[in-house]
């Protein structure tokens, strides 16, 4: 998708957010309206890798909203999503099982799970997703057959919007290291699944329009060599990675799908979890998505002149007080008395919490939201000019800044 259709497809979807009526609704769409404006976006020249020393032209957002309803943030999200696919397939240890007589390696599928729409017509985008993730965690957990051959995988979910009776087409797809499957035998199990879901959710069953009278479940070999994209039973690594790390949806589809079903979405929570390494594939992952390490709590000493007392102040909100009548090397520590207790601040919330709960006005966020986007921009300007010194940026307003060490001398210096 080119710049324009992006900005495009994001103001359409900012003005349909504004329709919904919802507080919420409202700052999300002042968020995205932000994300795509030309002073958000800049365009570097001679930018170098810091690994391979290449020398590449970029695009970059200052600031992001992080919504995937934006066409601009959906895509970086997409590309994080396809380099730790290609992480995992790259370094995931080997493995094989007996075949009769004969070793045989794991091999990676692509599988696509289908849900069977006909019977899900008047459900909203959110209850049929509800539906389907049910019947996955069920289908994954359960399953004897899927337990046994498969180590492990991604699992990605994506649907389609058209005009028919149920205008969802909710599937997931599955990018597995596995033996070899059973076409027959994975429908089964899926279909059945998918039945219990169904009965959980106090939904009617209907038997699927196929020949097996069982959900459709598609296969194919992924393979490290160029195929065909039509290949009825082979399909190349890179492809299987596109397929697998496409958007939940094109960013045309939000602009189409009713306001109702756009407000049940956004005002929930958290988005769900799209993109999900499962088994062996999550440990694999693990040193490309390291966690945060906390640091051991250190004290903060405060001297309080009055009463002559040291209070140690943790991080984790305890406090001591050293008499100061002992040796230092020997401090007696004793409960501080709350009145010498310095003041914690407390954890700010976040601007969902605050909005849903009417911490905040819209307008009040509104102007916060500013004053936030100008400090962050400043600080990624020189932030870009110190990661790539010898580049060249230009906004879409026309602005333009440069490296800190430029020698073209005639970069207009902007900022």
């Amino acid at each position: 998708m080119t710049l324009f259709l992006k900005q495009n497809s994001s103001n359409k979807i900012a003005d349909r957010l504004n329709l919904v009526g919802s507080k919420i609704a409202c700052a999300l769409s002042d968020r995205i309206s932000l994300c795509n404006k030309n002073w958000n976006i800049a365009e570097g020249q001679g930018l170098v890798n810091g690994k391979t020393g290449a020398t590449f032209n970029g695009r970059v957002l200052l600031w992001n909203c992080k919504c995937r309803l934006c066409a601009f943030c959906v895509s970086s999200i997409s590309t994080r999503n396809r380099k730790i696919s290609n992480y995992i397939i790259e370094n995931q240890p080997k493995e094989t099982y007996f075949c009769g007589r004969y070793e045989v390696p794991y091999e990676w599928r692509f599988v696509v799970l289908t849900m069977p729409d006909d019977a899900l017509i008047g459900l909203s985008l959110f209850h049929q997703r509800q539906v389907f993730y049910h019947a996955w965690r069920l289908f994954s957990t359960k399953s004897e057959y899927f337990k046994k051959v498969v180590s492990g995988g991604i699992k990605t979910e994506e649907f389609t919007f058209d005009s028919a009776p149920n205008p969802y087409h909710y599937h997931g797809n599955l990018l597995l290291y596995c033996q070899f499957l059973n076409q027959e035998q994975f429908k089964k199990d899926w279909t059945k699944y998918v039945k219990a879901s169904f009965k959980h959710f106090g939904l009617s069953w209907q038997t699927p329009k196929t020949k097996s009278k069982l959900l459709n479940v598609y296969l194919k070999r992924v393979v490290d060599q160029r195929v065909n994209e039509d290949h009825k039973t082979l399909l190349s690594v890179q492809n299987a990675v596109k397929y697998l790390c496409k958007y939940v949806t094109k960013s045309q589809t939000w602009e189409d799908i009713p306001l109702s079903d756009l407000k049940e979405i956004i005002e929930n929570r958290r988005f769900w979890r799209m993109f999900e390494p499962f088994g062996s594939c999550r440990e694999t992952a693990k040193p490309i998505r390291p966690k945060a390490v906390k640091t051991p709590a250190k004290p903060v000493v405060i001297v309080n002149p009055r009463a002559g007392e040291i209070i140690s102040l943790l991080s984790n909100g305890a406090f001591y007080v050293h008499s100061p009548t002992i040796n230092a090397t020997t401090p007696i520590f004793a409960p501080a008395n709350p009145a010498h207790a310095p003041p914690i601040k407390p954890k700010k919330k976040s601007w969902f919490y605050r909005i849903s709960n009417n911490l905040i006005t819209n307008e009040k966020y509104r102007n916060e939201l500013i004053n936030n986007f100008i400090h962050i921009r400043q600080f990624r300007i020189k932030q870009l000019r110190s990661l790539y010194p010898t580049a060249k940026f230009r906004m879409l307003d026309g602005a333009k800044f440069h490296g800190e060490s430029c020698i073209c001398g005639a970069c207009p210096r902007g900022y």
